[in-house]
């Protein structure tokens, strides 16, 4: 059994969600017998930031994809969280991005020993996902706990250029002091391998989807015939694309022959969809279903032939391998997050993101295709996401923390 801490600026709490992934690792790593505590370090701005927001919330949505909210609250929380213990301290900012002062970074190593040390309690491992603050934090709790490992895991694609800007002078010797380095797609250990060199130890740290979304019987057979009914999950923001997979499909099909669904929640963006339909005459070949829970979702996916979503700066993408677990044909961003998870022409398709007429070019493509071909497709999808399960997912990050072979 390990002591593992956690520290991440993104996660979910009691009405507030965020995404899930780092707590679907915690879930797994609880199940296998270990301890963890994680450390929650919610950005906090002035009030004028919280001004701005609340004036203008549709761009907030159409742009960033959420509403910000609560970003001036200084409290420390402690809550529990599907078994997981998560202590939530204010990390204040000036400028959104931006390193931390010295005064924020002792406070919050202050909290966080002071925490620690009234469980007693020692990590064996410390873990941290996103560079700012985690970069400057980490290597300064191994000072005061020496026999723990330490990792990072990277997410965005512009890494190199935030970790140079924070960090001018030192990042050389941070970035070495961990004992190994996260990517969360092959696409960012590109950049940062470009930017820094290759003299790091590393691991991919995929997530993993829930072993019932794959069941030994997914099988699916296609026919000779084009390709009808076409799914997009995700949210209405601009750098997923939303309304370029619908151009993408009247350049192939025109307005017959093809049926488009959006999953996700509804906001302002949501509303120049459904305008893009109306005034291309295919509003009868394109529905919007709203938000629909993640294991509701599955019903989406089986519906479907082809999953569609061609993001920019996407760091990995679940709906991707969640779609490819029940035999969807996906079609994915070339240099995003599924690089090295799908390879192109045999367990996917990628395509450039954004490029609507690549995307047209590609469902082409794949209607050209014989049915056994389109069929040996879908069949090696299930097959690579049935290694990618959150169990697994999970062992492999710890295994690679603690440098367990096998």
């Amino acid at each position: 059994m390990s002591r593992i801490l956690l520290l991440t600026t993104i996660y979910p709490s009691p009405g507030r969600p965020g995404t899930e992934v780092c707590h679907f690792f915690v879930k797994e790593w609880i199940k296998m017998g270990h301890q963890v505590i994680v450390v929650h370090m919610r950005s906090c701005f002035p009030a004028v930031y919280q001004r701005i927001a609340n004036r203008f919330p549709g761009l907030t949505q159409k742009y960033l994809g959420a509403y910000l909210a609560d970003m001036s609250n200084r409290e420390v929380v402690e809550y529990e969280m599907d078994g997981v213990r998560v202590y939530g301290l204010p990390l204040v900012k000036i400028v959104p991005h931006f390193r931390i002062t010295r005064k924020c970074a002792k406070e919050t190593l202050r909290i966080i020993q002071e925490k620690l040390r009234a469980e007693n309690w020692r990590p064996d491992a410390i873990l941290g996902h996103f560079t700012n603050p985690q970069l400057e934090l980490i290597p300064q709790l191994k000072k005061l706990y020496p026999e723990a490992r330490t990792s990072l895991v990277l997410h965005s694609s512009d890494i190199p250029g935030q970790i140079k800007r924070n960090y001018p002078f030192s990042f050389k010797k941070l970035l070495a002091s961990f004992d190994c380095i996260g990517y969360r797609s092959v696409s960012i250990r590109d950049r940062f391998e470009k930017a820094f060199g290759k003299n790091f130890r590393f691991f991919h740290c995929y997530s993993g989807i829930p072993a019932d979304f794959v069941s030994s019987e997914t099988v699916r057979t296609f026919s000779d015939t084009p390709l009808k009914d076409f799914l997009y999950v995700g949210q209405f923001i601009r750098r997923k694309y939303p309304q370029e997979v619908m151009s993408a499909l009247l350049d192939v099909y025109g307005k017959e022959s093809f049926n488009l669904t959006y999953v996700g929640k509804k906001n302002v963006l949501f509303d120049d969809l459904v305008r893009y339909a109306e005034n291309q005459g295919i509003q009868d070949r394109v529905h919007f279903a709203g938000k629909v829970a993640r294991e509701q979702v599955v019903a989406y996916y089986d519906a479907a032939d082809c999953f569609v979503m061609i993001s920019r700066d996407e760091t990995f993408g679940l709906v991707y391998l969640e779609a490819m677990s029940r035999g969807c044909l996906v079609i994915a961003s070339r240099g995003e997050g599924m690089d090295g998870i799908i390879e192109n022409g045999k367990n996917g398709f990628l395509c450039a993101a954004g490029d609507a007429v690549e995307l047209a070019a590609t469902i082409r493509k794949i209607n050209a295709m014989d049915a056994a071909e389109k069929t040996e497709i879908s069949r090696q999808a299930v097959l690579t996401a049935r290694r990618m399960t959150d169990a697994a997912a999970a062992k492999d990050y710890y295994n690679h923390v603690f440098n367990i072979q096998g």
